[in-house]
C-alpha cells in the first residue's frame, strides 16, 4: 500500500474503509485489507466478506500466545547453543520463522500447551509466595497454567496483552524503543519501558514477578533454540515481546461484487490461523501474488488481442481464480487440527527446517514481485 500510495497515487484511492459508492462506481477494483475489527466498524454496504460471521473451524486449547520480533542485523550475534537442533527438536511450543535475508524481521510465535518445560519446573505454582521467591524457576507451560489460579480480581493476560501491545491505546503503531522488550534484568537497558497505567487491570508483586518469570523464560528458551547466537544479554533489549490472541476463524468468502465493482479481500491469511502455531505459511501473501499474476495474464492476454486493456474486467477473472483458490480443499485442509504445514512449504516451494524454520527466498521474491506488479496494474 505504501508503495502504491508513493508511485501511483493519482490511480489509487485509499479509503480506511469508508469507500463512497461514487468512487466504488469507476474503481477497477476495491482492495479491502485491514483487520476484523475495521472490517466491523466500517463494512462495504453489499460486500458479505465484511458482514458475514467468521466460520469457526476448531477448538483453541488456550485463546493467549505470545510472539517476538526483531530484526536479524540488530540481535543475532555469537555461536548457537551446541545442542540448539536437540532442543528444537524435543518440541518447545515455539515456531520460529526466519528469512533468508538479514535486513527483514524474525517473528517467533509461542503457544506452550505442549511443552516438556526442559527449561523450568513442571509443577505449577501454588501461590504468589512461590512466584514471588522462586518464579523464574518454573517452566513456560507452568507459567502459563498458573495465571486462570492466582490472578484472583486481576487479569493478567488482559494486562500483558496492554504491556506487550504494538500500538498505543489510540491504535497507534509504537516506536520500537517503546515496546515491551524481552530485558528483564535490573539495571540493563529496556529493563523498564514506560508503561502508560491508563486502563491497567494487574499490578500486584505477583503480577509483575510472573511477568518477570514469562520473559526469563521465553529468553532462556530463545538461547537455548539457537536464534540469538551466544551474545544474547547484549541485545535482548532489542528483541520485541507481544501478545497474540488465539482466534480461529475462517472467511468462506473473499471476492464479491458492489455496484458491479470487484471487492476482494486480501489479508494475513484472510482469516486467523494463530491457532496453528504461526503455521499459515504466509497465505495473504500467496493469496495476493496468485490474485496479481492472474490478473496479469488477462491485461496481457487483452493488450495483445486488442491493444488495450479492460481493468475491471481482469481483476473479475483474477478474483474468481482467487474464490477458487481459497475454497479449494487442499486450502480448507489447513484448519484441520491435524494439518501438517511442511506440506505447504513443499507446496509452495519454500525449504522447510523443522522447528528452525527457515522461509525460503521464494518468499521476498513474491513478496517485492507482488506489490510493483499490482502497482502497474493499477496505473496502467
Amino acid at each position: 500500500m505504501r508503495y502504491l500510495q508513493t508511485r501511483h497515487s493519482r490511480s489509487c484511492t485509499f479509503n480506511q474503509g469508508k469507500c463512497p459508492p461514487e468512487v466504488m462506481r469507476q474503481a477497477a477494483v476495491v482492495l479491502q485489507c485491514y483487520g476484523k475489527l475495521a472490517r466491523k466498524t466500517h463494512p462495504f454496504t453489499g460486500n458479505a466478506v465484511s458482514q458475514e460471521c467468521p466460520e469457526v473451524a476448531t477448538e483453541v486449547p488456550d485463546e493467549n500466545g505470545l510472539f517476538v520480533l526483531f530484526d536479524r542485523k540488530e540481535v543475532v550475534d555469537g555461536e548457537q547453543d551446541p545442542n540448539y537442533v536437540q532442543f528444537n527438536q524435543r518440541g518447545n511450543g515455539f515456531a520460529a520463522f526466519q528469512c533468508h535475508s538479514l535486513q527483514n524481521a524474525v517473528q517467533v510465535y509461542i503457544w506452550p500447551e505442549d511443552v516438556n518445560n526442559d527449561t523450568g519446573s513442571g509443577a505449577t505454582p501454588q501461590s504468589h509466595a512461590d512466584l514471588l521467591n522462586n518464579g523464574r524457576s518454573y517452566g513456560l507451560r507452568a507459567l502459563f497454567d498458573c495465571v486462570n489460579t492466582l490472578q484472583g480480581q486481576e487479569r493478567w493476560w488482559w494486562e500483558l496483552s496492554r504491556i506487550c501491545s504494538l500500538q498505543d491505546a489510540d491504535g497507534v503503531a509504537l516506536p520500537k524503543e517503546s515496546a515491551c522488550t524481552l530485558e528483564c534484568r535490573k539495571g540493563m537497558p529496556g529493563w523498564q519501558q514506560p508503561r502508560a497505567r491508563r486502563g491497567e487491570k494487574a499490578s500486584s508483586p505477583a503480577f509483575e514477578a510472573w511477568f518477570d518469570a514469562v520473559r526469563y523464560q521465553v529468553s532462556l528458551n530463545l538461547i537455548k533454540m539457537g536464534i540469538f547466537g551466544s551474545n544474547a544479554e547484549n541485545f535482548l533489549h532489542k528483541v520485541r515481546l507481544c501478545y497474540a490472541r488465539r482466534q480461529p476463524y475462517r472467511y468462506n468468502g473473499v471476492y464479491t461484487e458492489v455496484e458491479n465493482v470487484p471487492v476482494v479481500y486480501l489479508g494475513d491469511s484472510a482469516g486467523s490461523t494463530d491457532f496453528k502455531k504461526g503455521m499459515s505459511c504466509g497465505r495473504g501473501l500467496l493469496c495476493a501474488s496468485q490474485l496479481a499474476l492472474d490478473t496479469m495474464d488477462v491485461v496481457l492476454q487483452q493488450a495483445k488481442m486488442t491493444g488495450s486493456a479492460n481493468l475491471q474486467q481482469a481483476f473479475r477473472h483474477g478474483a474468481k481464480m482467487y474464490q477458487n483458490f481459497w475454497s479449494s480443499p487442499e486450502m480448507i485442509a489447513e484448519w484441520r487440527t491435524d494439518y501438517d504445514a511442511s506440506f505447504k512449504y513443499l507446496q509452495a516451494g519454500r525449504l522447510d527446517m523443522g522447528p528452525m524454520c527457515s522461509m525460503a527466498a521464494a518468499i521476498c521474491h513474491n513478496g517485492c514481485m507482488f506489490v510493483p506488479q499490482l502497482g502497474r496494474v493499477m496505473g496502467a
